[in-house]
């Protein structure tokens, strides 16, 4: 995925309360998906916003695939698994919005598990491409009307879908759980357990709890999760076994194939021809 222009870490000032639900802003994007997002969910609590401004795609979940196009929006909460591609010929350029939703109330925006999807409609399309052409100017300002122009992409989300806000509660410091995310989506062959803790600005043992209390996992249990996930896309691609096993980690093909097998119940090779429909469904 490329990603030219982006901003992060806002302040505490870009917080805000919606519908009884305080919502940090941490990260807001403009680039385009030239790269399979391979499937991944978020820590429960955050949210990502994502406006298609132009392009055409799919977006996938556990309970099925959905086309999207220019003129398309979309939500995805923390508790969602999902994966994102782009046509090879018209990829998808989005801007998309990494935000986090936090006490006092124990309401939120978005129930964990429920996928938004739909047409964007004017207003919050001129919302996103106002929000775009902003990130590319440097303004000492820009974060306070990146906020405002959020604040009124979810109004005008909300709207289009003709749902009020939905119950549901969780608590945290968007910039750490935007840096775990990231750390098990884009490096998981390399990252380790001190590696992450000093990207958090946590200690193992606090990082161990957030990954439980997130995730309901260890490091080492996300993390493969995360390599078998990425191998699983390599497998489709065609790569050898010896190739993926580099990419996603492995110290040696053997110990991607033990890993593998366990962690899937079938080998990597069963699995593409699955893929291929050479074997059971």
């Amino acid at each position: 995925m490329c990603y030219p222009v982006r901003m992060e870490n806002f302040s505490a000032d870009n917080t805000f309360v919606w519908r009884g639900t305080r919502v940090c802003l941490v990260r807001m994007t403009d680039g385009c998906i030239r790269t399979v997002i391979p499937m991944h969910r978020h820590g429960d609590g955050t949210f990502e916003l994502h406006v298609i401004l132009a392009g055409q795609g799919s977006v996938r979940t556990r309970d099925g695939e959905r086309a999207v196009r220019a003129g398309d929006f979309f939500i995805t909460p923390g508790g969602l698994e999902h994966e994102q591609t782009s046509l090879p010929d018209d990829p998808v350029r989005e801007l998309c919005v990494y935000a986090v939703q936090t006490p006092p109330s124990d309401e939120k925006l978005l129930r964990d598990g429920m996928l938004w999807i739909g047409s964007a409609g004017e207003e919050l399309l001129f919302c996103a491409r106002q929000a775009a052409r902003e990130l590319r100017t440097a303004r000492t300002d820009g974060g306070d009307i990146l906020s405002c122009y959020f604040r009124l992409m979810l109004l005008y989300a909300e709207r289009s879908r003709g749902k009020g806000a939905q119950r549901g509660a969780l608590t945290g410091d968007g910039s750490i759980f935007l840096r775990i995310d990231d750390a098990f989506l884009y490096d998981q062959a390399s990252i380790t357990l001190p590696e992450l803790a000093d990207r958090a600005g946590l200690s193992e043992r606090q990082l161990q709890r957030v990954l439980r209390a997130r995730y309901g996992m260890t490091f080492l249990q996300k993390r493969t999760q995360a390599r078998m996930r990425a191998a699983n896309l390599l497998l489709a691609e065609g790569k050898t076994i010896s190739e993926i096993a580099e990419e996603t980690g492995y110290s040696c093909p053997e110990h991607f194939c033990t890993e593998y097998k366990k962690y899937m119940g079938m080998t990597a090779r069963e699995y593409r021809k699955r893929l291929r429909g050479d074997g059971p469904s």
